[in-house]
């Protein structure tokens, strides 16, 4: 990282502790969470300042979808969604999604961070549980898997073809990959690349060439987000 680009990490963070110790902050608090999806929406057709995935996934991903103010997601293990996440770039272009969380305490994270993300917990979910949380959200743009075996069970059996993303990451895997993508396919998604530890599935030649074809160059978040008094994670705003 830049000196310059730590500064600016050092203001905008001196920034926030100002406002969160106001008086009045509760009261603007939604104001500011609109005030920063603005920020994001008004770069539309260039990339945003800051990713958050882990390797660039997210930027890989909002060239290939073109920078789009409007799309769907899924992300199953989602984390605290922010940090390490493939979707919160998304959410920040005014795209509608769901979020699944493994864990209690990052749950809690999740619902403050993704203030316009549906949040789910599913630390003991079944492949069928899974199918029943996501069952009214159709056909997506994005879908993205980090590190849960019962989420290909799910996707292997129903979700893909419930759910139909144009782009389906599978992130930190932990097993031989060769199997599982043998199944994806049979189900008619193939490994179009591989980003760090992330690889991408599509249906069509044309997406796969398209993906093959990005080259990645980012400014990602990668120091970890200070929590408690140091940090807000805004709520859902109404």
């Amino acid at each position: 990282m830049l000196e310059g680009d730590r500064r600016q990490e050092d203001v905008i963070f001196r920034f926030e502790q100002e406002i969160t110790s106001h008086p009045d902050f509760r009261e603007g608090r939604g104001w500011y969470w609109r005030l920063k999806q603005k920020r994001a929406r008004s770069g539309l057709g260039v990339p945003l300042e800051t990713y958050h995935s882990r390797d660039g996934e997210d930027a890989l991903l909002d060239e290939f979808f073109r920078y789009s103010p409007s799309g769907r997601f899924i992300d199953i293990g989602a984390g605290n969604g922010l940090h390490f996440n493939n979707s919160y770039a998304f959410e920040m272009r005014g795209w509608q999604g769901h979020c699944l969380v493994a864990s209690p305490d990052k749950y809690a994270l999740c619902v403050g961070n993704r203030p316009r993300s549906r949040c789910y917990r599913i630390e003991a979910a079944t492949p069928d549980e899974l199918g029943q949380m996501l069952r009214d959200f159709g056909a997506c743009d994005l879908l993205s898997v980090t590190g849960l075996e019962e989420a290909a069970a799910y996707l292997l059996a129903t979700g893909l073809e419930r759910h139909r993303p144009k782009v389906l990451v599978i992130s930190k895997w932990q097993e031989d990959a060769s199997p599982i993508d043998a199944r994806f396919e049979s189900k008619g998604y193939r490994c179009a690349r591989h980003l760090g530890e992330s690889r991408f599935f599509v249906r069509s030649d044309e997406d796969a060439r398209a993906l093959s074809a990005i080259v990645v160059s980012a400014k990602l978040a990668h120091r970890p987000i200070a929590r408690c008094e140091h940090y807000v994670f805004w709520p859902r705003c109404e």
